[in-house]
């Protein structure tokens, strides 16, 4: 009787210590996986903070060119450069106003012109 005793106290003590390493092997996982976990953050947080001072040195770019262009596109700074380089330019007049899309036509009508471009269309036809 003493022996069974024995043997079942060997038993229960291997199977109580099979465990131990193992659950310290899953802690070790969860350790080195946390780990992982916690370096890719750190990377990706360095590689957002570089992305956003990009964003940041393009932004004032954009605004740099913005404050240099808005100066030249004035009306009387485009009169002056095109009096400099010699090129006269007027308004639009009637005849040469193409319409897309008559306001009474039906959708997917012909498109409507000036008159002097009807009569050159109308010519070549």
């Amino acid at each position: 009787m003493l022996r069974r005793q024995r043997v079942k106290a060997r038993a229960v003590a291997r199977t109580r210590v099979a465990w131990l390493p193992l659950a310290a092997a899953a802690a070790l996982a969860g350790l080195l996986f946390h780990l992982r976990l916690v370096q890719q953050c750190r990377r990706l947080a360095g590689e957002m903070a570089a992305a956003e001072r990009r964003l940041e040195q393009l932004r004032q770019v954009r605004v740099n060119e913005e404050c240099r262009w808005a100066p030249m596109t004035t009306l009387a700074s485009v009169r002056a450069a095109l009096k400099r380089f010699g090129i006269e330019m007027d308004w639009a007049g009637g005849e040469r106003t193409v319409y897309l899309v008559r306001p009474a036509s039906p959708p997917g009508g012909e498109a409507v012109r000036g008159p002097r471009l009807a009569q050159r269309v109308a010519g070549r036809e």
